[in-house]
């Protein structure tokens, strides 16, 4: 007969076992769907988890597969929602409505369908300043803002613009101009459209291949693209020439943190712009600055050198509720 304590040591060991299988076979459930938000039909990758929420919103022209690798950092303790925005990946092509405004009201229409009250955010470039949409417009569905780029107005106090309006004006028809008439690159294949992404990365490839490959579209038989169109780009920048960012910042509740490279935060204008509109949040925002990361792609190339950032920062704003 088997002693009361070895007994109960084992059914121990058993239910523990049992439960780590349990646990681990629910952070591995992934499904892909297909949603219609807006009457847009939305493609979102749900990993899912009964921890709290982290929705990821790409860069522009990128698409979900770009958050693939801190993925492993976060699921085994978080609901991660990856989503393509309209017009980017497997979501539908749509060559208008990109003002963050808009995109911001389609991710909650994301969460209202996945029922989600709310999310930590984590934006790169477009999806950062959607993120501050998103936060400046429905702040009880916000944790908190974890977001990639600097976010500062094309004009006005919170710009480095020196110029006058009517200056900023014909800059504004320059610009819409030379994004009108910028020439699409258009392959042959799929392939060709990949390789042509090694030019930049001395011949190899590398983990940015795979972001390209899921994000190429067809515009006509035997031509291949990849980014926004000639019209999304144009529609994207008509918007973003107009935006004034401290409309945003000064309606932040949540915990808040922005953060780039050299790219971003090369110089001290910048940066004192940035912290100046950090300190409009209602509880002031926190820049950091991350050594040799790259804009966007850091996330695919090096995700390890913000992944203990993000972990610290999402802990922090829990603690802040």
């Amino acid at each position: 007969m088997i002693k009361r304590s070895t007994f109960f040591r084992t059914l121990i060991f058993l239910l523990s076992f049992a439960l780590v299988n349990q646990v681990t076979a629910q952070t591995t459930t992934m499904k892909e769907l297909l949603i219609t938000v807006n009457k847009i039909e939305l493609q979102i990758r749900d990993y899912s988890h009964k921890g709290e929420v982290i929705i990821f919103l790409h860069s522009a022209g990128d698409n979900l597969k770009m958050w693939e690798n801190i993925v492993p950092h976060f699921r085994e303790h978080y609901r991660l929602i990856l989503i393509d925005f309209k017009g980017h990946g497997k979501s539908e092509r749509i060559e208008s409505g990109f003002h963050i405004d808009t995109l911001s009201s389609e991710i909650k229409g994301v969460m209202n369908y996945l029922n989600i009250d709310s999310a930590h955010i984590v934006g790169s470039s477009m999806g950062a300043m959607v993120g501050l949409s998103l936060g400046a417009k429905y702040p009880q569905s916000v944790k908190s803002l974890f977001l990639e780029s600097d976010i500062i107005s094309t004009f006005g106090p919170y710009s480095s613009f020196k110029g006058t309006s009517e200056d900023f004006k014909q800059l504004k028809a320059h610009i819409k101009e030379s994004v009108r008439n910028e020439p699409l690159d258009t392959y042959p294949t799929i392939e060709g459209l990949v390789n042509s992404q090694h030019k930049d990365n001395n011949g190899s490839s590398s983990p940015i291949d795979a972001v390209t490959k899921y994000g190429a579209y067809e515009i006509t038989t035997g031509k291949y693209a990849y980014g926004f169109t000639n019209k999304q780009r144009e529609d994207y920048m008509t918007h973003f020439l107009d935006y004034r960012f401290e409309e945003y910042f000064s309606k932040i509740s949540s915990p808040l943190m922005i953060f780039g490279g050299e790219d971003d935060f090369g110089n001290t204008e910048i940066i004192d712009i940035q912290n100046k509109l950090l300190k409009l949040a209602k509880n002031s925002g926190t820049l950091l600055v991350v050594n040799g990361w790259e804009h966007s792609d850091g996330w695919i190339l090096t995700p390890e050198k913000v992944k203990g950032k993000l972990k610290g920062f999402i802990q922090d704003a829990n603690k802040s509720d």
